[in-house]
């Protein structure tokens, strides 16, 4: 992975943390690829059997696409068409992932961020300006 989806697994927790604090953890295309590789990735690590999604900062979750990006990856139907594959399909696999997940949520989270939390069954938990959202279901998340 890189610098801003980083990747820990081999071990009983898998992280994937989402490293932009300065732009609020958004994320733009390249991201996208690289936060489905990452969930794929903790989804085969025999290792790993809960993965926590995360952002960096403190500040963010993530707050959401990061629209700098846009002319260059939205600004044709075509174009449009790809970065909604990258998209749905980092969306797909974080949902796809056969182990529990949890959503460690501090701060910002919309758009696009919060469409990342497994949203079933929802717990929110505490008054700390986090939400943790957990999947206790193995199984696909539907909403």
């Amino acid at each position: 992975m890189s610098d801003v989806i980083r990747v820990d697994g081999g071990k009983a927790v898998g992280t994937i943390t989402i490293d932009r604090p300065a732009q609020h953890n958004a994320i733009n295309y390249d991201m996208w690829l690289e936060l489905g590789d990452a969930a794929r990735f903790l989804a085969a690590d025999e290792e790993v059997k809960v993965v926590v999604l995360t952002g960096a900062g403190g500040e963010a979750f993530s707050a959401s696409a990061d629209i700098k990006d846009f002319p260059e990856h939205r600004s044709t139907s075509a174009l449009a068409k790809e970065y909604a594959v990258a998209f749905e399909g980092a969306l797909d696999a974080i949902e796809a992932i056969p182990k529990a997940t949890i959503a460690m949520i501090r701060g910002i989270c919309v758009g696009g961020g919060a469409r990342k939390i497994p949203w079933y069954p929802r717990e929110t938990l505490g008054d700390a300006g986090y939400s943790p959202y957990a999947r206790a279901d193995p199984g696909p998340a539907h909403v």
